[in-house]
């Protein structure tokens, strides 16, 4: 557009069509500045961002050159779980209390272990695993008690 030949001094053509170009250089103007809006420049939503014809912000531009990885734990991350190991220390519980009959359940029949849970204490040097196996009990009603699981403590049916 640089190519067009200078104005005559009384040429209305030549006068329409600088007024011409000026205006569209003005909408085109317009138009670039109101396509480049992204989240990060206006007031726009993050939704709007992947609209045709709208530009990427910059955040994300940056991000789009590196490895796309999807949210949450990646592949081969180590785990973080609490491993259930053989135990330093056992320690039993059984039920304590009344049964429902109002019998004691400290006369109650042992029914063995059923249900273990593991804590970890960790004092100042090292750690000591301690295993707490909750007993169950029947009473002479036929009710069966389940010893309470200390605070702290997970359980492991």
């Amino acid at each position: 557009m640089t190519d067009l030949p200078p104005p005559g001094p009384d040429c209305a053509g030549c006068a329409a069509r600088d007024a011409e170009i000026a205006e569209l250089r003005e909408r085109v103007a317009r138009r670039e500045r109101l396509l480049s809006r992204n989240s990060e420049n206006s007031s726009l939503p993050p939704s709007s961002d992947d609209l045709p014809g709208r530009g990427l912000p910059r955040k994300q531009r940056r991000a789009a050159g590196r490895a796309a990885r999807k949210r949450g734990e990646q592949p081969g991350a180590p785990g973080a779980a609490m491993s259930w190991a053989v135990p330093d220390e056992v320690i039993d519980h059984h039920p304590a209390g009344a049964c429902g009959c109002g019998a004691d359940l400290a006369w109650a029949e042992d029914l063995g272990v059923a249900r273990s849970c593991q804590q970890v204490d960790i004092p100042e040097r090292a750690a000591r695993r301690i295993q707490h196996d909750l007993h169950k009990a029947r009473c002479g009603c036929g009710r069966e008690h389940i010893a309470a699981r200390p605070p702290g403590c997970r359980t492991r049916r």
